[in-house]
């Protein structure tokens, strides 16, 4: 499982909040900030797209084992707040 915000989310200050939530998870659980975000733009493109469906600001978390139920947990309850704040604000899109 990946958890990270697509371009349609393009709002720089939305972008900067989530990710430093998500630091706040790497620091938390002993991970290096952008060692947790490897990889996540290897698993979104499009042929017909110009660039990575990813803005690797949230974490790669395929391959966790038993011993990181906490890290999961809590990466994916902060990332959805984070998340839930930006629809709030109603700037989940570009088009406005």
């Amino acid at each position: 499982m990946n958890l990270d915000l697509f371009p349609a989310v393009s709002v720089e200050e939305d972008l900067a909040a989530v990710r430093k939530v998500m630091d706040g998870i790497a620091d938390q659980f002993g991970r290096g900030r952008d060692a947790m975000r490897e990889g996540l733009d290897e698993h979104y493109n499009m042929a017909h797209w110009p660039f990575p469906l990813a803005s690797k600001i949230g974490c790669k978390l395929l391959y966790l084992k038993e011993d990181d139920l906490a890290l999961f947990m809590t990466a994916y309850r902060v990332f959805f707040d984070a998340y839930v704040d930006i629809i709030r604000k109603g700037r989940c899109s570009s088009r406005r």
